[in-house]
């Protein structure tokens, strides 16, 4: 993702004093879940939260849906928790 298309994504956020620490961590969050997720395992929320260092981690896998991968996601049985993993195009 360049820088444009995260500053746009944060002004439309409305998180309009975005630095570029700011933008690196962004970059590194998706990359976090990137790793995390390319075995194609299923993962819970906590995870992926703990993957990308913080609770944005679920935004941080939509940021990848976003790129054009594909994650389906599964309810848990009994449980109102879902999982998700990334498919192998």
């Amino acid at each position: 993702m360049s820088d444009d298309d995260l500053f746009s994504y944060a002004k439309r956020i409305r998180f309009n004093d975005m630095t570029q620490k700011d933008a690196s961590e962004l970059r590194a969050g998706v990359r976090e879940v990137m790793d995390l997720m390319r075995d194609g395992q299923w993962h819970d929320r906590e995870e992926i939260i703990q993957a990308a260092k913080g609770s944005e981690g679920l935004r941080r896998m939509r940021e990848l849906r976003k790129r054009g991968f594909s994650v389906e996601k599964q309810r848990k049985p009994e449980t109102r928790s879902w999982s998700y993993r990334l498919i192998k195009k």
